[in-house]
């Protein structure tokens, strides 16, 4: 399937992304159809694409349960959620509840939450801005290295553009 406004968006098109890379980016200018296309493409292929859009809900509840949503209790995902508080830089508040978390943790709460799902793929849409630079680059290389997931980050970042090699403008899908 492809996007009305993107016809050559195609599942194969978007998996030549990741060719040499685990991250990617897609920017352009705001309204040209970077979040539609997206998810959309997502929506068609449920199994192996994860959308994050930019309007997320936070429980009040604790930061497992914001996480780890739905998934079984079993000794390998609770070490992989323990794993996935250290790479989203987490760990200092899980013992709190969510709904006192600032922005950017809550930002980090969606991030976290994205690797825990069961998909090849995740677009995060504007999933990163508003962090701190330095935050951004950590992320950036940990992801990079994460070995089990490909992320593909809609953004106007020019930071975070900068830290990944794979910048795709939508003009040219």
């Amino acid at each position: 399937m492809s996007v009305k406004k993107y016809p050559n968006f195609t599942l194969e098109k978007f998996k030549n992304f990741f060719k040499s890379s685990s991250l990617a980016t897609l920017q352009g200018d705001s309204g040209t159809g970077k979040t539609t296309a997206s998810r959309n493409l997502a929506s068609a292929h449920k199994d192996l694409i994860s959308f994050i859009g930019q309007k997320n809900v936070i429980y009040d509840s604790s930061l497992e349960l914001n996480i780890n949503l739905n998934n079984k209790d079993d000794e390998n995902l609770t070490n992989y959620f323990i794993e996935t508080l250290r790479l989203s830089h987490l760990k200092n508040i899980s013992k709190r509840l969510c709904d006192i978390a600032s922005t950017g943790e809550r930002q980090r709460i969606v991030l976290a939450r994205s690797m825990m799902l069961e998909t090849k793929y995740i677009i995060i849409d504007e999933g990163l801005s508003g962090l701190h630079e330095e935050i951004i680059s950590k992320i950036v290389k940990i992801l990079k290295n994460n070995g089990k997931k490909n992320f593909l980050f809609i953004t106007h970042q020019s930071y975070l553009i900068s830290e990944i090699a794979n910048n795709f403008d939508v003009k040219n899908i």
